[in-house]
């Protein structure tokens, strides 16, 4: 668990922070448009979501201790090259390089909390949801801070150093996909023991298919809001540190309510749990949207911080974990790669239609409305979730398995 919580509060945080923290610093710098700065989300998103598949079936195959430190090490060098970066074309070169670290360091975290914790997986999962909160509640302020006083190339050269220096050894030292088999042979042998759908049943089966659909729904409305939002905040007069503050606390919220939410999804069930927080996350967002009324400001304000905040990280631990009690986990990482797909396909187009619709017509109020209800039929979807035949199958032994195909 250590592993897990140093990787998120280290790697995946500021790293899902970087483009809204940064897109203000970049259009003052270089005058690129809000849709041009989206588009750098849209390629380190598009990028990674082709390599989650390949990152999933890794898992399948390998400890996750070696595609994490891949992962890692990758990031920690591309921003050493964004620091020195002077064209949108080797920004956007770099932005999609850092697609692919970060799936290979991101996607094993949910595996390997799942695999590890059984029965308490959504504890576990708001655990880890905690230290992703509390890292994207710090990052921003530390990185805005940075910005000010020493300009955003120093900022974000210095996110290399508690990459490499903390998070990199120590993955290295404890991470362990799940707990050994005591017969088994290497990772491929332990899969192979598992419980749940094959691989070809576990990707075709309807609860699935609703699951990736909730999720593309959810991060595509997710990404709009998220990476739009400081420089929305600016662009309605908020200073950027009163906008940077804002936007911590509504991720503080998150680190501090996805241990308790976790902990009743594993008391009362993962889909109603996950259903009510996308129902609030879409009411959190329509709150951000009124923001732009300055009566209604000082009410919104509130209402988005919990609303949004208190919720959002539990989506993102209960996803794989209903995923999980719908398919089982003998081919877990895989679907779970397959799910970091959608994933990214969902965040990589959120930033360039909410910055195209900004560039349109002048607001992101609009843009933040369609969220809200993307974000409400993904709630319709995980409602329908359920368990899929042979989730929890046992594979027939061997002598079992060839009789039964004689």
């Amino acid at each position: 668990m250590s592993g897990l919580l140093v990787t998120q509060i280290l790697v995946s945080s500021p790293y899902l922070t970087l483009t809204a923290v940064f897109m203000t610093p970049f259009i003052r710098t270089f005058g690129w448009s809000h849709a041009a700065v989206g588009e750098l989300a849209f390629a380190a998103a598009l990028v990674g979501g082709f390599v989650a598949p390949a990152a999933g079936w890794l898992l399948d195959r390998v400890d996750a201790r070696w595609t994490m430190a891949a992962g890692i090490s990758l990031m920690a060098l591309l921003y050493c090259f964004a620091a020195r970066c002077s064209s949108f074309g080797a920004m956007a070169l770099v932005w999609a390089l850092l697609g692919v670290g970060s799936q290979l360091a991101i996607i094993p975290i949910m595996v390997v909390s799942i695999n590890w914790f059984g029965g308490r997986r959504g504890f576990a999962g708001g655990v880890i949801m905690f230290g992703r909160g509390l890292g994207m509640a710090l990052s921003p302020l530390v990185l805005t801070t940075l910005i000010i006083h020493y300009g955003w190339r120093s900022a974000i050269g210095w996110m290399t150093a508690p990459a490499l220096l903390v998070a990199l050894p120590y993955v290295l030292w404890v991470m362990r996909t799940r707990p050994a088999a005591t017969q088994a042979r290497g990772t491929a042998a332990e899969v192979a023991t598992l419980p749940g759908l094959e691989l070809k049943a576990a990707l075709s089966s309807t609860p699935f298919l609703l699951v990736l659909a909730a999720e593309f729904l959810f991060t595509s409305g997710f990404s709009a809001s998220l990476t739009h939002s400081i420089t929305y905040m600016i662009g309605l007069g908020f200073r950027p540190q009163r906008a940077a503050l804002i936007y911590s606390a509504q991720t503080m919220g998150t680190a501090l309510c996805t241990v308790p939410l976790g902990l009743l999804a594993d008391r009362v069930g993962t889909r109603r749990v996950l259903a009510l927080a996308l129902m609030a996350v879409a009411i959190g967002n329509g709150a951000l949207a009124g923001f732009s009324n300055l009566y209604l400001q000082p009410f919104m304000i509130p209402l988005y911080i919990v609303g949004w905040g208190v919720p959002c990280g539990t989506i993102f631990a209960l996803l794989p974990v209903l995923l999980a009690e719908s398919i089982g986990l003998r081919r877990l990482g895989t679907a779970v790669g397959v799910m970091g797909f959608t994933t990214a396909i969902g965040m990589a187009t959120g930033p360039i239609w909410a910055g195209r619709i900004f560039d349109l017509n002048g607001s992101y109020v609009p843009a933040l409305l369609i969220a809200s209800g993307a974000i409400l039929l993904g709630a319709g979807f995980v409602q329908n979730v359920r368990p899929a035949p042979g989730h929890d199958q046992l594979p027939l032994p061997r002598v079992q398995a060839v009789s039964a195909t004689a």
